[in-house]
């Protein structure tokens, strides 16, 4: 109960902060957006973040499963294509989009999905979803877009564990976790440029991202 309610909360967080207003500047150049913001994120890295005034600034730029919805404040696809609650209902079945792509130019693959939430759920990364993603016992990858998340049981706030944003394995493997630190890659619909701790983050319109309408 205490999780379920931890979910629904976190939820409404998420929702509260992605539908903020936001504070734009005029000095800013034709082709630049200013958004005012009254607190500093801890933590750029979707795989450590720590508390929920992380959170407006992370999904901007890394993508979830699941979204959303601006107006409504409920759930919608993201990277999922679809999914689905097997017939086992401890078990989800998700599908990726093929046009998904991180900053990188790579696909986004269920391998990728799997590893993110499985650092997400690292102890060591101190991420605050930690908690809540116990309630997965597994995750296993059927092929390059397809996934089923296994769960101890059937859990009614599934869908409340879909928003974390997905990061690239490969570019993690590749630079190391300190760079990756420090220049993150997602798939959201801006990508990262810049931080400078305690004054502004820096991104940039991704020309690839696979919603046109985003």
């Amino acid at each position: 109960m205490k999780k379920d309610y931890f979910c629904r909360v976190l939820a409404f967080l998420i929702a509260m902060a992605m539908m903020i207003p936001a504070v734009m500047s005029y000095a800013a150049p034709k082709d630049t957006v200013r958004v005012g913001i009254s607190y500093d994120p801890s933590t750029v890295n979707i795989l450590e973040m720590k508390t929920g005034i992380d959170i407006p600034v992370i999904l901007t730029m890394h993508e979830g499963l699941m979204a959303t919805d601006r107006l409504t404040g409920k759930r919608i696809l993201g990277l999922a294509e679809s999914i689905q609650v097997m017939p086992n209902p401890k078990d989800i079945k998700i599908r990726i989009r093929k046009g998904a792509r991180f900053h990188t130019g790579e696909p986004v693959t269920a391998a990728d999905v799997k590893w993110t939430y499985q650092q997400c759920m690292n102890p060591q990364n101190t991420n605050m979803m930690a908690g809540p993603l116990d309630d997965i016992e597994s995750i296993d990858v059927l092929d390059e877009q397809t996934l089923v998340f296994h769960f101890f049981e059937p859990y009614a706030a599934w869908q409340e564990l879909m928003w974390i944003g997905i990061a690239s394995k490969k570019y993690y493997d590749s630079v190391g976790p300190e760079k990756f630190r420090k220049n993150p890659v997602g798939s959201g619909v801006f990508k990262f440029v810049e931080r400078k701790v305690g004054e502004s983050v820096t991104m940039a319109v991704d020309p690839n991202y696979w919603d046109v309408k985003g």
